[in-house]
């Protein structure tokens, strides 16, 4: 008798076009507009940075919220063991997502984002039930990084970046989508170019 194999979830490339459209609604409307046209303080954090960025690297949430600013070098962010679900250093390959980490603009800040897990949940809560937004959850995002990052590269070099074994990657994720052929990132693989 053979095993049944779980497929992951995943996002397909309308899905995710879905997504981002619902967080740049959702960070849009952080501001309410007073009567006389000025903003009161935001109602909550701006999520398209943090969505696009969980999207595009496959970090757990607990990882993607405890990375700093010193942890990205060029193309290279480096998961410290201390956050890391197997407490095991690895390095997730951003050359192959441009757009994953945000634009520091010269603050002096030290983690990227800071959100709580608990407003990061809200946030998704909010984008599904108010902003139009396909279900989704972290692990939904983390599934479709490494889908797209299988199929368009390879199952080791996904594995190496996310964090997973090649036989998961090979397992769950091969040639579940097929993307543009020659496509050097995860952007174009997803269909957001």
């Amino acid at each position: 008798m053979s095993a049944v194999t779980e497929r992951k979830t995943f996002l397909r490339p309308e899905q995710i076009r879905e997504l981002l459209a619902a967080c740049e609604r959702h960070d849009a409307a952080t501001f309410e507009l007073q009567r006389d046209g000025t903003k009161h303080a935001p109602r909550y954090a701006p999520i398209t940075p943090f969505v696009r960025f969980l999207l595009l690297t496959g970090l757990r949430l607990g990882e993607a919220l405890a990375v700093k600013w010193g942890d990205v070098d060029g193309d290279v962010l480096r998961i410290r063991a201390a956050v890391s679900k197997t407490k095991q250093t690895r390095d997730v390959d951003l050359s192959v997502a441009p757009s994953a980490v945000p634009s520091n603009h010269g603050k002096a800040v030290d983690r990227i984002f800071y959100l709580t897990a608990d407003e990061a949940r809200a946030a998704t809560r909010r984008l599904v039930d108010d902003f139009g937004a396909p279900p989704f959850s972290a692990q939904a995002l983390r599934g479709t990084c490494s889908t797209y990052f299988t199929c368009a590269f390879n199952a080791w070099r996904s594995a190496k970046s996310i964090g997973h074994s090649v036989v998961i990657a090979e397992r769950h994720y091969a040639g579940l989508v097929k993307v543009p052929v020659g496509c050097g990132t995860l952007e174009a693989a997803m269909g957001l170019l």
